[in-house]
């Protein structure tokens, strides 16, 4: 008798809690609730006949058996979304699915996005913004555009921009305060949560010495601090050339000539089966192209 096999959506929640080894991570990627995930793998355990995890006050672990079959429940995971994207290029309309930063998004693609448009007539854009890291082998994406070091293993990295980064607020703020190196400290500077020395590490480098801001506040995103800039709130650092067109535009000015070079530059990131793909080269020049005019105005 042939044992029927567990259905696909129990085996999709054993991988994401195999890969993270944590019931409440595999829930916020699955948006569903932890006690959801561990239910249902409780049920998968039942329908295998052997235990999938140890699970400990603080730790959560595959256990021999778990680890065994999750290697084959991630491998054809993954064989499984290959397929589907390349039955989509090969048998679909064309499609370029694109990741971007937030801020990049906003601020430079999607204004110009029918001259891109343009240069690939019949694909099919999709456009998807996010301040988090995606995965290429858990998502169904093309391209994506990210800022660091260009050191991201199984991935083609190539270089768009440097970057510079730079304290800004709006005009009105700037005009106010008659902001310069020497009291820049007495106004409110606007921090990002997620990277909270990157005040104390820019005003080091500009050579100005350490920060002891009596007046603070505090972001969980990039894109949330330039918006509060923008809003008159502060002082923020952005990062150029992103914010340069917010600047050419009047809405945010660069009261200091301080401009930091930031180790990490922004790169078009795809997979190396991906390189001879015409339309992830013609969005790389693309954009290349963008942040060479706003340069250059």
């Amino acid at each position: 008798m042939i044992r029927k096999l567990p259905s696909l959506h129990l085996l999709h929640v054993f991988d994401a809690a195999g890969r993270h080894a944590s019931f409440k991570l595999a829930a916020n990627e699955l948006h569903i609730t932890p006690s959801a995930v561990s239910h249902q793998i409780k049920t998968l355990e039942e329908q295998l006949g052997f235990q999938l995890f140890l699970r400990g006050n603080r730790k959560l672990e595959l256990t021999e058996g778990g680890k065994a079959y999750h290697a084959v429940v991630g491998k054809t995971f993954s064989r499984l979304r290959e397929g589907t994207r390349q039955a989509r290029r090969d048998y679909g309309r064309a499609s370029l699915r694109i990741n971007v930063m937030t801020s990049l998004g906003r601020r430079v693609i999607i204004p110009r996005l029918d001259s891109l448009q343009e240069r690939v007539p019949g694909v099919s854009l999709h456009i998807e913004t996010t301040e988090e890291l995606v995965d290429f082998n858990m998502q169904d994406l093309d391209v994506a555009v990210r800022y660091g070091l260009g050191d991201w293993p199984g991935l083609v990295c190539d270089k768009l921009v440097d970057l510079v980064c730079t304290p800004v607020c709006s005009a009105q703020f700037g005009a106010k305060y008659k902001i310069d190196k020497l009291d820049f400290r007495e106004q409110r500077l606007i921090h990002m949560a997620f990277f909270p020395q990157a005040w104390s590490i820019w005003s080091h480098y500009a050579g100005l010495g350490d920060i002891d801001a009596q007046k603070e506040l505090w972001f969980d995103t990039y894109d949330a601090c330039i918006d509060a800039a923008e809003q008159g709130l502060g002082l923020a650092l952005a990062l150029l050339p992103l914010e340069q067109v917010l600047i050419d535009g009047g809405r945010l000015v660069a009261p200091m000539d301080q401009q930091v070079p930031l180790p990490q530059k922004m790169y078009t990131v795809y997979r190396p089966e991906h390189a001879e793909r015409p339309e992830i080269g013609v969005f790389h020049d693309w954009l290349l192209e963008q942040f060479q005019t706003t340069a250059s105005t």
